[in-house]
């Protein structure tokens, strides 16, 4: 099976993302697929904001997944 990805966010810095990610956006900035996000989310490793129905994420998330996950071990 082979994926097919659309534009992928690549910034430079960290600090360079969008205030606010969709979780393709951030599927694409962990290396992760958009079900694994989901899974994330719902296990509570990643915060999705609360005020939309569909799954967006502060970018400050996707630092803190990254910080959390470079010390511990993410099941």
């Amino acid at each position: 099976m082979s994926r097919v990805y659309g534009r992928r966010i690549v910034p430079a810095n960290l600090a360079d993302l969008p205030s606010v990610l969709d979780a393709e956006q951030m599927a694409n900035v962990l290396r992760i697929s958009i079900e694994r996000v989901r899974e994330l989310t719902n296990a509570g490793h990643l915060r999705r904001l609360t005020y939309s129905r569909s799954f967006l994420y502060d970018a400050r998330a996707a630092r803190r997944f990254l910080r959390e996950a470079s010390t511990e071990e993410i099941p």
